[in-house]
């Protein structure tokens, strides 16, 4: 996504080549249990899955987050910071959390659009309808808190689509006693017409 080849942590690594390493390290049953999409999980075969992938740009995101985060240096997906545009939509997301600590699911489901998804071990739901439906029992549970902050990410270099990663942290109370999760998202990101950036893929990567 980047310009600068320099700052491309996948720059000369093909979507196969990322295929074959996470099913060898992985095997298909595991990865799809990481990434739950029918191409890895029924009748799995290399030309399928990239076949879907290549069609499916949040597929592609999710897989390219799991490589760069088991297979390469963590270190090499940094973006530099001074880098105006990604700048701005770390900005964004940080008030769109800010925004969901204080008015909660309203907020949560706002961001989402008709094409907008949230996968996760369930499985994927697809627009505001469905999300609403998946978070609504977590927004509704006891002690409940959800806070993340981007550390990571890049955009197209037309600025119309983007991704994020950063560390995660759900926070509720169990049988009385409080329980921490804490692991990290990968968000994929289109700009509306308002300026504005909308979710249209979110799941958790650790």
């Amino acid at each position: 996504m980047a310009e600068d080849h320099g700052n491309d942590p996948l720059h000369g690594v093909t979507l196969e080549a990322m295929l074959k390493q996470l099913v060898e390290k992985y095997s298909w049953e595991g990865l799809a249990e990481r990434i739950p999409v029918r191409c890895f999980s029924n009748e799995p075969s290399l030309k399928s899955s990239l076949t879907f992938l290549r069609r499916t740009p949040w597929a592609r995101a999710k897989v390219e987050a799991l490589f760069l985060g088991e297979l390469r240096p963590r270190k090499a997906v940094r973006i530099p910071r001074e880098k105006k545009g990604i700048e701005a939509l770390f900005a964004e997301e940080r008030a769109f959390a800010a925004d969901v600590k204080s008015r909660g699911l309203e907020a949560w489901v706002e961001r989402f659009p008709a094409d907008g998804a949230m996968l996760s071990s369930r499985g994927a739901v697809e627009g505001p309808v469905a999300v609403r439906e998946r978070m609504a029992p977590s927004f509704r549970a006891e002690g409940f808190s959800i806070e993340w902050s981007p550390d990571r990410g890049a955009l197209s270099e037309d600025g119309s689509l983007g991704f994020t990663t950063g560390p995660s942290t759900v926070r509720r109370i169990v049988e009385g006693k409080p329980v921490e999760d804490v692991g990290r998202y990968l968000t994929v990101w289109r700009r509306r017409p308002d300026g504005r950036y909308e979710i249209i893929a979110d799941c958790p990567i650790a």
